[in-house]
């Protein structure tokens, strides 16, 4: 069911509505019940309060269907609680705009993503005609990947009993509303660390022929491990890094695209998103600035 916070969004809405279009008609009830529950409810969590509980979002997009995942966010909508990963960023909804739209790429491949977060991007990836062979989402923490977790099987991917060594949970997709088009296709999530990452750790997550990330710029302090740990794999055979970043701190990004320089790769605009309102997601990147990055080895 929708939360607390929602229905109360929700009912804000309508009253709003009813009271612009057709001023006067609406229910006593229905505004009594409204201002009793504002009344109960606890204080924000900046003001001490509880964190508000996880709910759900639904996104039904043309042509990948309904997805639907459990986010933790607050009253400011990216006020996350328990880290960034449990929301879902601007540049999230660009990059499953550009892996749909690029189907042709990522079909029969092994696509690995860095800082998985929700598991949006992988959720669109599966239902790809054709889709990839693999899909490897990644994250730092377990509740994150617990969260994945949960968000492939509300979305009908049946998870299966872990392999062994990354903890990883191994999905394999065709049921769910899906149906045949997604049989046959290999869902992991993997804890991975960007600090420390080497060819140890990446011999045990086997071939990746394509890297890809979301809003995943953000620390000058987690830019060196980053930009190492795709390095890793682009020396080990991946094909290129697709990165979608959300332009808010130019000198964070331009730290980025110096430190990828310094370990020797190149980087090239693929496209850049600003305030588009297209895609599979068009009320959603509305007004975002969001620049795609491909990033290789010479």
């Amino acid at each position: 069911p929708p939360s607390m916070v929602y229905t109360l969004r929700f009912v804000k809405n309508y009253l709003n509505a009813v009271q612009k279009h057709t001023p006067g008609e609406m229910h006593d009830d229905l505004i009594e019940w409204y201002t009793q529950q504002l009344q109960m409810q606890p204080k924000p969590q900046h003001e001490g309060g509880p964190p508000p509980p996880p709910f759900h979002k639904t996104y039904c997009t043309p042509r990948v269907g309904c997805v639907t995942v459990s986010v933790k966010e607050g009253f400011g909508g990216y006020e996350t609680v328990g880290g960034t990963g449990f929301s879902i960023w601007e540049a999230a909804f660009v990059l499953c705009d550009f892996v749909e739209s690029s189907a042709h790429v990522f079909a029969g491949k092994s696509v690995l993503e860095l800082g998985a977060g929700c598991g949006l991007t992988a959720v669109v990836l599966s239902r790809l005609s054709p889709a990839p062979c693999r899909i490897i989402m990644t994250d730092h923490t377990q509740p994150l990947i617990q969260g994945i977790e949960r968000n492939m099987a509300i979305n009908g991917v049946h998870l299966v009993a872990p392999t062994a060594d990354l903890g990883q949970l191994v999905a394999c997709l065709g049921g769910g509303e899906c149906g045949e088009r997604e049989r046959g296709v290999k869902v992991e999530a993997v804890l991975l660390e960007w600090e420390g990452f080497g060819d140890v750790q990446a011999e045990r997550i086997g071939q990746v022929d394509y890297v890809i990330g979301a809003d995943i710029i953000f620390d000058p302090l987690l830019v060196p491990p980053l930009a190492t740990t795709v390095l890793v794999f682009l020396k080990r055979g991946a094909v290129c890094c697709f990165l979608a970043a959300t332009v808010r701190n130019q000198e964070t990004l331009g730290i980025f695209l110096t430190e990828v320089g310094r370990l020797g790769m190149c980087v090239e605009d693929v496209e850049r998103v600003q305030g588009a309102g297209g895609g599979l997601f068009p009320d959603e990147t509305k007004g975002v600035d969001v620049r795609l990055l491909k990033i290789t080895l010479p």
